[in-house]
């Protein structure tokens, strides 16, 4: 778990970082701490079970054990998921942030063991699911420079391949996009199953707008509507700014903190990770040739 630890840290150091929880899986987490319930008003309880009923929360053994050891801010939790308005995610403070983190790495590495244990009955991904989160952030490329810096520092072999890659795609950090203008998303503690495996599915967004769907993005006085742009700069953009240089910065990072993405093969047919772009210029184009 030390690589998923070392890239939330990294993640939520970048300016304007922000950490939403998905309300409906930590609920689950209030619910599986000893006394926490029983030392909760009756107002809290009720406002709690809109989000998911006390008798279908997902438990792991060691909970008596692993969540006992944060209880207050458990309980602290449960009040800030009680206030929490309809079908938005629990936009952290940077102190509560540091606290859900350090709880989530311990219970990470508890299901860690539970997913190696044969003889374990626990359904490991819907532990992963009460860790169910989305970072935010507005893109800086100075603060990128320093955190892939710092986390290369100590790795040569590492460094040196990065490098070559920013050198063979033609990246320079100090000349990326400005900004002020591009938000990053994403949702890095998501994960499927296929029988005994568990595959992390993270998911990056990227963005010329603070979006206004909080599930996205954390609420704003003043959302971004998106900015009207032709076709050809919505292209560039697309492909040569967000996938060619930014998306490959990020994943960058992510190796340095440990991570890896995973590229598999169908005989000789190589799978890449999916990729999808989503746009709407306010100048359209006669054809997708054109």
């Amino acid at each position: 778990m030390t690589s998923l630890e070392s890239a939330m840290h990294e993640l939520l150091q970048l300016p304007e970082a922000r950490l939403g929880l998905d309300p409906h899986g930590a609920v689950d987490l209030v619910y599986a701490t000893p006394s926490v319930m029983s030392s909760l008003s009756r107002e809290t309880s009720v406002a709690l079970r809109r989000l998911g009923p006390l008798s279908s929360a997902v438990s792991a053994p060691s909970d008596s054990d692993v969540l006992a050891r944060h209880q207050e801010w458990i309980e602290h939790l449960a009040t800030l998921l009680s206030q929490l308005p309809r079908d938005e995610l629990l936009w952290l403070s940077s102190t509560d942030a540091t606290e859900w983190l350090a709880l989530t790495i311990d219970c990470l590495r508890e299901y860690a063991r539970l997913a190696s244990d044969p003889l374990s009955e626990s359904a490991v991904r819907d532990l992963f699911a009460r860790h169910r989160c989305c970072l935010f952030g507005r893109w800086n490329s100075d603060s990128v420079a320093e955190a892939l810096a710092r986390l290369l520092a100590p790795q040569a072999e590492l460094r040196e391949e990065i490098e070559a890659g920013f050198e063979r795609e033609d990246i320079a950090l100090g000349q990326l996009a400005a900004s002020d203008s591009i938000f990053w998303t994403w949702r890095i503690l998501e994960f499927a199953d296929e029988g005994t495996e568990l595959t992390h599915m993270p998911l990056l967004r990227l963005a010329n707008y603070w979006s206004s769907a909080t599930d996205w993005a954390p609420p704003t006085t003043a959302p971004d509507e998106p900015p009207h742009i032709t076709a050809d700069d919505a292209a560039n953009a697309l492909n040569n700014s967000f996938w060619a240089e930014l998306e490959f910065v990020f994943w960058s990072m992510m190796r340095a903190c440990g991570l890896r993405e995973s590229e598999p093969s169908v005989g000789a047919i190589p799978c890449l990770a999916p990729l999808f772009f989503i746009a709407s210029p306010s100048e359209a184009v006669s054809s997708a040739e054109a």
